[in-house]
């Protein structure tokens, strides 16, 4: 049985041949195995997954090159994270902003958080919303809940809502969520 630095190892010439093949893709195999070795090893669920299905470690690592997003915790932009006793690689919300950026669908994105304390107005699909809070106050009260702002290459504006109810939904469906609750 392998050990998981050299299941890592196994995934080197290929994700350095990925990346070879695409000059935008800028992440390396020394930082980004590195970052890998830091995620299977920060507790016993990804572990353990890790050690049951190292083939699914070495494709995620692969992957890494594939999508060219860093496992770095610094950007947090993907993660190889346990689901059914194997590893996947997510890529977050921030990830997703970059990939959109870089390809130039968008210009930029902007996530937040709405409280109940906060105003919020929704404006619909294509217009920017007004959101008034104090980013200071101790207590903004709970979650009522979030969205997503992008702004187009052409200057329009993309607007994605979503309730604290549809959230805790989509989180109760989680696989990876229900290991670390």
């Amino acid at each position: 049985m392998s050990t998981l630095p050299e299941v890592i190892s196994e995934a080197k010439d290929k994700f350095i041949a990925i990346v070879q093949e695409n000059p935008d893709i800028r992440v390396k195999w020394q930082t980004e195995s590195m970052f890998a070795m830091q995620q299977v090893t920060k507790n016993k669920y990804i572990t353990e997954a890790a050690q049951s299905s190292p083939a699914s470690l070495r494709n995620a690592v692969i992957n890494v090159a594939s999508i060219g997003l860093s496992l770095n915790p610094a950007t947090a932009y993907a993660y190889l994270v346990p689901r059914d006793g194997v590893i996947c690689l997510d890529v977050s919300y921030r990830g997703l902003i970059k990939v959109a950026t870089d390809t130039g669908s968008i210009m930029w994105a902007k996530a937040d958080v709405v409280y109940a304390q906060d105003t919020f107005v929704y404006h619909g699909p294509a217009s920017t919303p007004t959101h008034e809070a104090d980013p200071f106050s101790k207590d903004r009260g709970e979650v009522v809940g979030v969205y997503c702002i992008a702004k187009t290459c052409d200057g329009d504006y993309l607007i994605e809502t979503m309730s604290e109810e549809e959230l805790q939904d989509i989180k109760s469906k989680s696989k990876s969520c229900l290991l670390y609750t």
